[in-house]
């Protein structure tokens, strides 16, 4: 989806701001369109994370603690194999820590000029997802909680700051007002229950000791609890402030509503090094290397294993599982998602060929399937949902808005025989070729299949193409 959102470049889009999508531009247009440079972002991004947290843990503390706390972030499943993909978190969770680098600079070291990388830093991370408006109270906690930062209360220097950071965020402020904040709307009381509930809360937290490990994650809980008790040292309040508050934020969200359980990710590198910090204050570097050697090694694994099961899904895992709360989306029938997509996208290229000019991708619904069949295309062509998204997925639903279609031929792709919806397009088009039909096999089983036809001259979408749901 981000991808696609980089051939459509604007100042905003309905579920993110738009950095993600500037920056997979950049990316491809240096060095072309290939799986790699789209990915090059966030491997940079995480990358600069790593880099920034040294230099922090070092800056705070000294080399030994830093690297006590960089080395277990790097090998945490979440930061890891979640650096690779091509999302809007890995750029978060950079900028967010160099925010707190920044204020670091700033407050502790009282150089004036970083108010100015404050500024940046916090707007590029408004940029890059909402999340980061936790920033302005995690900011002010820090400024009110501890005497250095009280300092700068009634100076001009972090008002400025935060006036950079709206100025860099207005493109997709303005964006959201001219489409009634759509973002923001999306996002408030998604997967809410219908009351309070603990159910959420607890999913939160065994997530969090999935995708960081149990012992990593005790480990950064335990950093958060030495910060509170060594709430005398700024240091220690700067990184428990900028853990605690996305991770409480995210907790107390869970009350009422799922959260993604990545969502509370951002609060984990200032976690990492604050739980550094304090080990290498309590252990004798050997136990500290020797207790770090047993923490990590589950996450090693872990993180090993979410490499390989790409590679060989069926091998690694052949057990069939579901959670029984979220049975038809969390499931191991979702490793039947990773395949090639190289076959189903050269034969649409084959129909395309028969008139490129006039000639456009047509799928019933799903931003994923669309986004897929548009990358893996050769000529990667233009594609377009028949059903309206409405919530995710919902630039498609505008770029369709934008663009007179009608009179062109299309190239329908569907991931199944759809005699129904085949049907409904029969009002919008004049004929009609045989569909051809392409199956993706694993072992003895065909996991997808997908049929594409040509339709000739789209009189234009029907009224009654209604939206898919969240």
């Amino acid at each position: 989806m981000h991808w696609e959102w980089s051939r459509h470049l604007a100042p905003g889009y309905p579920e993110h701001p738009p950095l993600i999508a500037w920056s997979i531009a950049l990316s491809t247009g240096l060095f072309g369109t290939a799986e790699w440079s789209v990915r090059l972002v966030s491997v940079v991004a995480a990358t600069g994370l790593f880099w920034v947290a040294f230099r922090l843990g070092r800056g705070l503390f000294d080399a030994r603690a830093a690297l006590l706390g960089v080395v277990p972030l790097m090998l945490a499943p979440l930061f890891n194999a979640g650096g690779v993909l091509a999302t809007t978190d890995s750029l978060l969770a950079f900028f967010w820590l160099l925010s707190v680098y920044a204020i670091k600079k700033a407050v502790l070291d009282g150089r004036r000029a970083a108010w100015l990388l404050v500024g940046v830093a916090v707007g590029l991370c408004l940029l890059s997802k909402l999340p980061a408006l936790l920033l302005f109270p995690a900011m002010a906690l820090f400024l009110v909680a501890t005497r250095e930062g009280r300092v700068w209360l009634g100076r001009w220097e972090p008002w400025a700051a935060a006036l950079v950071a709206i100025l860099l965020f207005l493109p997709p402020l303005v964006w959201n007002a001219r489409h009634d904040w759509f973002t923001i709307a999306m996002r408030v009381g998604h997967q809410s229950a219908q009351g309070f509930t603990l159910t959420y809360l607890a999913e939160l937290i065994g997530a969090q000791t999935l995708i960081v490990t149990p012992l990593l994650f005790a480990w950064v809980m335990w950093g958060l609890w030495s910060c509170w008790r060594g709430r005398s040292d700024p240091r220690a309040v700067l990184l428990g402030i900028y853990t605690v508050v996305p991770l409480l934020f995210y907790a107390t969200y869970s009350l009422f509503a799922r959260a993604g359980i990545h969502w509370p990710a951002v609060g984990y590198p200032a976690g990492f090094l604050a739980a550094g910090a304090f080990t290498a204050a309590a252990a004798r570097p050997r136990r500290a290397r020797a207790f770090l050697l047993v923490a990590c090694l589950p996450a090693v694994l872990v993180t090993g294993l979410l490499y390989l099961v790409p590679l060989v899904p069926e091998r690694v895992v052949s057990l069939t599982w579901s959670y029984a709360l979220r049975p038809g989306k969390v499931n191991t029938k979702q490793l039947d998602n990773i395949f090639d997509w190289r076959p189903a996208g050269e034969l649409v290229q084959q129909f395309l060929d028969e008139d490129p000019e006039n000639s456009f991708v047509l799928c019933r619904d799903g931003y994923a399937l669309a986004g897929s069949i548009a990358f893996y295309t050769p000529r990667r062509p233009p594609v377009f949902l028949w059903k309206l998204q409405k919530r995710n997925g919902a630039a498609y639903d505008m770029w369709r808005a934008e663009t007179d279609l009608r009179g062109r031929d299309a190239v329908i792709v569907e991931e199944w025989w759809n005699q129904e919806w085949f049907d409904e397009l029969s009002c919008c088009f004049d004929s009609f070729s045989e569909p051809r039909h392409v199956e993706i096999v694993r072992g003895d089983r065909v996991i997808r299949e997908f049929y594409v036809f040509r339709a000739t001259n789209f009189a234009g979408f029907a009224e009654t193409t209604e939206a898919s749901g969240p």
